[in-house]
């Protein structure tokens, strides 16, 4: 699960794919407001990054979906749970219906099905097998490992990787503003 400078650039990249799905999910359930929303978590996603103590996934090029209460809301990636949507409002029905898109565009595979108990719904959790672009992630054999990487170390990852993020962003917004009369 170390996480050396070599494979800084493929994180990079990962979590570059990560928040574009991030966005692609938020958008789809926000396009029609007067019957589905969901809170946008992915500014606070980007400033404070995964929370390193859940949610973590083998650094093997896997992406996992957590859906809570049939809202998309988290990701579980090498570094940690991420959570990019909140609680939304809506019918079951509306949520379901984004959600079958979701697994379609998304090549969703169900790995964790959905449990209940006193404390609520848990899942289900789906593994990603292919970002927007039809490029894969790994389908994993093992859902969520132990973190072995101390707190500390992670923090400074996402430092660079937030650095990386915001730059492409910028860079992404000065194209844009230049093709503009």
């Amino acid at each position: 699960m170390f996480v050396g400078e070599y494979q800084m650039q493929d994180l990079n990249e990962y979590y570059r794919r990560v928040f574009k799905i991030s966005n692609y999910i938020i958008e789809l359930y926000n396009s029609r407001p007067d019957e589905c929303s969901i809170h946008t978590r992915i500014h606070d996603a980007v400033e404070f990054g995964p929370n390193f103590f859940y949610g973590v996934t083998p650094n093997d090029g896997s992406l996992l979906l957590n859906i809570s209460y049939f809202t998309p809301s988290d990701f579980y990636t090498p570094l940690g749970r991420l959570n990019f949507a909140g609680g939304g409002c809506g019918t079951r029905k509306i949520f379901e219906e984004y959600l079958e898109i979701i697994k379609l565009k998304l090549g969703l595979v169900e790995i964790i099905p959905k449990t209940s108990s006193l404390w609520g719904e848990f899942g289900p959790i789906f593994a990603v097998t292919q970002d927007l672009d039809g490029c894969p992630f790994h389908l994993t054999d093992m859902p969520l490992a132990k973190a072995e990487i101390s707190h500390e170390y992670n923090r400074e990852e996402w430092r660079k990787i937030k650095a990386n993020l915001l730059e492409q962003e910028e860079k992404q917004d000065e194209s844009t503003s230049s093709m503009q009369p």
